[in-house]
């Protein structure tokens, strides 16, 4: 008999994380383990909330309200538009 594995193997990367995301992140995972009878590893649970994230989130399209210039534009998620410098503002329907 042949038996045929399939991994899915995950790519490596090197990424910088904010101090106050990272201790956001921990402390979820820290909650993740407490309620768990697996290991959870850091990469899980920043796979997971960026899985979220971006199901919930879409690129920024508000040409007519926003005064940010395309580059800047981020992404639009809770009614409101986030841009790259960290700024962002409420998103109003066009009329």
């Amino acid at each position: 008999m042949i038996f045929l594995l399939r991994y899915e193997l995950a790519n490596r990367r090197s990424i910088m994380l904010d101090e106050d995301l990272d201790k956001k992140l921990r402390i979820r995972q820290a909650k993740l383990i407490r309620t768990s009878k697996q290991s959870i590893s850091f990469s899980q649970v920043l796979n997971n909330v960026a899985r979220i994230g971006l199901e919930h989130a879409k690129l920024c399209n508000c040409t007519y309200e926003c005064p940010a210039h395309p580059r800047e534009r981020l992404l639009h998620t809770d009614g409101k538009c986030y841009h790259v410098d960290g700024t962002n503002h409420r998103i109003y329907s066009k009329r």
